[in-house]
């Protein structure tokens, strides 16, 4: 309570070191350019508001869960503790002359908890990091050039350089927004603005209006960007091994704290197979009918690589063939033991939308429909450990059949074997949203309602003895295996309650959203303005790339503008429910203070 209290004050002078602070912001116009630069810098604080649930913490580190590979995070936070103490800055600069201009938008950040201080496992590092990931930068985001024309009447637009395209009408559910990278530790930080948690590509941008009511957007991405994940041991990553420079291994036996002990045993990281430039591209085409109250209709198709890495992983004899028991002195030093992230290529996006007002524009209502043909889906990582370990040697020596899924389907695993951590299927989405606006209530000015229903289908997807499983967290361990109670016995000694098939990806998935935010203004003579906002997350029935059976989250946030310069914001988010759901110790509360200008 007393370091919360420091942070509070801390928090508090920094809102008064704002408000006294000169803005060194411009705008201005002469008869050859005109110009505007526009800033927000913020200082933000979160606190870990639950216990590290031991369930998700590996065995070897003084917890119950199958894996060593996922609980770092657990291991460096505690309850009551601060995960990140932020000060950060966005700064957008835009410059034209006549039909011509350029944009640019940089970022820094410096988190004081992560750089300078120190953490109970371990102090989180910048070594190797990708240079989103790391405690403090400064990066260049957007930087492109842009003309702007009329043809016959029509308008158009040409960009060039780095840039983010946003397509599609969802609001929660990832499809279209996927054609964009964005940086997992921005969007967690205390204070988080949009534009500083997506990572713009570079690309060739086209927009052209065919008439008063239809246009044409297309785009050709000359440049591959990936994902930031959130950094090893930081508060909200989900793996301790995926992310760039974070070397130690995939350890299998042992414990973190005891690195140096004759049965640490772990599978090292190799050369990660990252996508390449060029190749990814997209055509949009945007219409209006007049006749169905204007709504406008869109149709989308576009290839993009993946900008989330996937656990694929490298075959090695590290089993002695003649006793079940992993032999130590091979671990680590064999030139073919080994795991790597996969970035796929050309998947394939097609998609519809549309978009209707009602009730002179108080009721939104849009839908999207989308597939991906050849969608990449995660392999379950236990399966794929194991297999690579050589654990289907051991089962056909000792009871005449392999065990793992990824060999049952008929592949034969030989020495330094790529075991490719993805299968590509057929996935179909569906969503329809609902927004209503709703002035003058309950003493506000406005609130605005929001609903979002999602559904995923995987097609061609096999279930059953001997299907490849996809998804469920390694924390679980070994699913169902062919022989009853090998499981249980051999495989899953630590968890045999989920030596089952529950978890894994399901043909159908769904759940849905819903947003309540609304906005206050008579205060201090309307130069304060009060926004609440509540989010409620369920996701319903099934297992799939956007959908967790049953888990939900509850965030409250109240933001404080103040002549719509100065803000504050204060947000907590309550994760629960859910058998597989591994968000259910990541509760916090966060504050933030800042300024615009």
């Amino acid at each position: 309570m007393m370091k919360i209290k420091n942070q509070l004050s801390l928090a508090l002078a920094a809102c008064g070191i704002l408000l006294n602070t000169p803005l060194w912001a411009f705008e201005f116009e002469n008869d050859w350019v005109q110009g505007e630069l526009q800033n927000d810098i913020s200082y933000g604080v979160g606190w870990a508001l639950s216990k590290p649930d031991q369930s998700m913490i590996g065995i070897g580190n003084g917890g119950t869960a199958s894996t060593l590979s996922s609980d770092d995070h657990r291991l460096n936070f505690e309850q009551g503790e601060i995960y990140s103490n932020v000060l950060k800055g966005v700064h957008a600069l835009s410059l034209e002359h006549e039909n011509f201009g350029v944009f640019m938008r940089a970022k820094w950040w410096y988190d004081i908890e992560q750089k300078d201080r120190h953490q109970h496992l371990y102090d989180i590092s910048n070594a190797g990091r990708y240079h989103y990931a790391r405690t403090s930068g400064i990066e260049l985001l957007d930087a492109y050039a842009f003309s702007r024309w009329q043809l016959d009447g029509k308008d158009g637009e040409l960009r060039v350089g780095r840039q983010v395209i946003t397509w599609g009408n969802d609001d929660y559910t990832h499809a279209l927004n996927d054609l964009y990278a964005y940086d997992g530790n921005a969007y967690r930080r205390p204070g988080m603005i949009l534009e500083e948690a997506l990572i713009p590509a570079p690309m060739i941008y086209l927009k052209q209006d065919l008439s008063h009511h239809a246009n044409i957007e297309l785009f050709y991405q000359y440049g591959w960007e990936k994902m930031a994940v959130s950094n090893c041991g930081s508060f909200f990553s989900t793996t301790d091994v995926i992310q760039d420079g974070c070397m130690t291994g995939n350890l299998i036996y042992g414990s973190d704290f005891r690195p140096n002990d004759p049965d640490y045993l772990y599978i090292p990281r190799k050369m990660d197979r990252a996508a390449k430039d060029g190749g990814e591209y997209g055509v949009a085409l945007h219409w209006t009918e007049s006749a169905l109250t204007n709504t406008e209709f869109g149709l989308f198709a576009t290839r993009y690589h993946s900008r989330a890495p996937f656990y694929s992983v490298i075959a090695s004899s590290v089993l002695d063939i003649n006793q079940p028991e992993f032999d130590v002195n091979l671990v680590g030093n064999s030139p073919l033991a080994g795991y790597l992230a996969d970035y796929p290529e050309n998947i394939a996006l097609y998609a519809a939308t549309f978009k209707t007002k009602l009730a002179e524009g108080a009721t939104t209502l849009s839908g999207e429909l989308s597939i991906r043909p050849n969608m990449p889906l995660q392999v379950n990582s236990t399966d794929l450990t194991y297999a690579a370990l050589g654990i289907d040697r051991i089962a056909e020596q000792y009871i005449g059949t392999a065990v793992s899924p990824t060999v049952m389907q008929g592949e034969t695993v030989e020495e330094g074997a790529y075991l490719q951590g993805y299968r590509r299927l057929p996935v179909y989405q569906a969503q329809f949203a609902v927004s209503q606006f709703l002035p003058g209530i309950w003493g506000a000015d406005w609130f605005l309602l929001m609903g979002e229903l999602a559904w995923n289908h995987i097609s061609d997807l096999k279930t059953g003895a001997g299907a490849i499983r996809f998804g469920r967290d390694s924390i679980y361990g070994y699913g169902a295996v062919g022989r009853d109670g090998l499981c249980e016995s051999l495989l899953n000694t630590e968890n045999p309650q989920y030596c089952h098939n529950k978890g894994f990806y399901t043909r159908d998935s769904w759940g849905y959203r819903a947003a309540l935010i609304g906005e206050f203004g008579k205060f201090a003579e309307e130069s304060i303005r009060l926004r609440p906002m509540l989010v409620w997350t369920h996701d319903v029935s099934g297992w799939g790339p956007n959908f967790n059976e049953q888990a939900k989250s509850l965030e409250l946030s109240l933001s404080a503008h103040y002549r719509e310069k100065y803000h504050a914001t204060v947000t907590a988010k309550n994760y629960f429910g859910g058998h597989y759901n591994t968000w259910k110790d990541r509760d916090f509360i966060a504050l933030s203070v800042g300024m615009k200008f």
